[in-house]
């Protein structure tokens, strides 16, 4: 049983490799520290998908991945380095360490990054600061909106081919408590810890 739920998580979050950068791992942040409810855009070398990222400014994020007929969701919870793959389908959550980069979303995370500053730029109707990392991947440039203080587009250049993501829609209103945590009367399902090595 294990096996098969390692399969579906597998392939489902194909799509979702490069948001999962962004929405659902980290060590080395807080998670965002605002409250909001964004839609994103995103376009990799394998598809296109529609992100939500809902966060409490609390330390939770939850991220919708919309993709090729499939929902993935997952909460990160920054407080105590967890995350949570929940499998609607199967009434089924994958907890685990939270393990990675969050890479850059905000002014803090590009700091934190030793990040080059791009500049101002108008994007998507954004006033915008850029900025510029390198990771073992290839490069990305991040703008982060001076209205939204997070992320308006990433563009990242990679081996594998390039990632793009761009804001639909951004508020400022505080997503519900129940949104980030796991649905009652699933089954919790937790990682080995050499899994997320």
């Amino acid at each position: 049983m294990r096996d098969k739920v390692f399969g579906i998580l597998g392939s489902s979050l194909l799509t979702s490799l490069s948001v999962l950068v962004v929405g659902s791992t980290c060590l080395a942040h807080n998670g965002p520290t605002q409250a909001f409810d964004a839609v994103y855009n995103v376009t990799t070398p394998v598809g296109s998908s529609l992100v939500r990222m809902l966060s409490d400014g609390k330390g939770h994020l939850r991220t919708e991945t919309q993709s090729g007929g499939q929902k993935i969701i997952s909460i990160s919870d920054f407080s105590n380095n967890t995350g949570f793959s929940i499998l609607e389908a199967q009434k089924m959550v994958v907890k685990s360490k939270m393990t990675g980069d969050i890479g850059v979303v905000d002014e803090t995370s590009a700091k934190q990054k030793n990040a080059k500053s791009l500049g101002t730029k108008m994007i998507d109707g954004h006033l915008s600061q850029g900025w510029q990392y390198t990771s073992p991947q290839g490069t990305t440039d991040v703008w982060i909106g001076n209205d939204t203080h997070y992320l308006v587009r990433s563009e990242s250049k990679t081996k594998s081919g390039n990632t793009l993501m761009t804001l639909k829609s951004f508020s400022k209103t505080t997503p519900g408590s129940n949104l980030f945590v796991v649905p009652s009367g699933y089954k919790v399902m937790e990682v080995p810890s050499s899994y997320t090595r």
